[in-house]
């Protein structure tokens, strides 16, 4: 009697997880359901987990567009592997550093326009000017820089002859 009431409250109890774990695996919610969930979250630490972690790019960008933590933002104009993300975090940063650092190392051309249209460090703009891999981008800094010291540089040095004379 003892044995069979055991292997009856073990096959419900495995029946009953086996139940949990389905409903669970089998659970997807809309990205339109996620945005009304995330317009209801007012926890930055929260939304800033989401914006940086989360698999879907559009759940990131609705995270995003509510996340205020600078260090989250930063962090995502940096690294996010969306480039229309890092876009969207590159436009809401204030931080010069990260402005800075995308503008230095982003592979991708427009975000590095983007930077450097919003820079205000001449380190980073003669950096652009001098070394850029785009001749437009290094023409775009060379019109924005101060210094004297990287416009003779790029009159004497770069590769494009057409920037030599500007």
């Amino acid at each position: 009697m003892r044995k069979i009431l055991t292997i009856i409250i073990l096959t419900l109890t495995l029946s009953s997880c086996f139940t949990v774990k389905h409903e669970i695996s089998s659970c997807v919610i809309s990205v339109e359901e996620c945005e009304a969930n995330l317009a209801n979250c007012n926890s930055q630490s929260a939304l800033s987990h989401i914006a940086q972690n989360h698999d879907d790019p559009e759940i990131r960008k609705l995270a995003l567009d509510r996340v205020n933590l600078q260090s989250a933002i930063s962090s995502i104009a940096m690294n996010d592997p969306n480039s229309e993300i890092r876009e969207m975090a590159l436009r809401k940063t204030n931080l010069q550093s990260t402005i800075s650092h995308v503008a230095l190392n982003d592979k991708n051309s427009e975000l590095r326009k983007i930077a450097l249209e919003r820079t205000k460090l001449q380190s980073t703009i003669s950096s652009m000017a001098m070394n850029d891999p785009n001749s437009e981008i290094r023409e775009m800094a060379l019109r924005k820089t101060n210094l004297q010291s990287t416009i003779s540089h790029v009159a004497l040095n770069d590769r494009n002859s057409e920037l030599r004379i500007i």
